[in-house]
């Protein structure tokens, strides 16, 4: 699994732009800009667990929309909900990512990537996005290595 410094790298190598990472409780420290792009660990981070984290996840705001994107197709936890609260948010409900992989933060990272350069409405980008996988998860992780390659993702 990346870490968020593997994350924040990659974005600099590939001109990517992930305004912060943060655990799903520290999201309420986050000031609401008009265009962010977050990268959320579904990990409750607290004085006595400072884990790593669990599954990474993306949020994308554009002006009054945000797009939620989780690549096990799970809902938005309460924090993004409330985060969100004043702006349409939209999230995908289909899993591309088989569970036993390791590559959410890839999915994420590919995620914002797709949406930097997605000229559509938040909600389209993220269908598109989605509509890039299979039915069979199992097939994923190799059209996402393949989406890396073809874009020339620096890790």
């Amino acid at each position: 699994m990346l870490t968020n410094h593997d994350l924040f790298r990659m974005s600099r190598l590939n001109g990517v732009k992930i305004d912060n990472i943060v655990a799903k409780n520290q999201l309420n420290t986050i000031k609401i800009k008009t265009n962010m792009n977050l990268i959320i660990n579904l990990e409750t981070i607290t004085p006595t667990n400072n884990k790593s984290g669990t599954h990474w996840t993306a949020l994308v705001k554009r002006k009054d929309e945000c797009v939620y994107m989780d690549s096990f197709g799970a809902m938005p936890p309460m924090e993004v909900i409330k985060w969100c609260k004043t702006n349409k948010l939209s999230y995908n409900g289909y899993i591309v990512q088989e569970i036993q992989s390791e590559n959410c933060g890839s999915f994420c990272f590919t995620f914002l990537h797709y949406v930097q350069n997605c000229n559509y409405r938040l909600s389209d980008c993220l269908n598109d996005y989605i509509n890039l996988f299979n039915d069979n998860t199992k097939d994923n992780d190799d059209i996402l290595i393949r989406y890396l390659q073809h874009y020339r993702i620096k890790y």
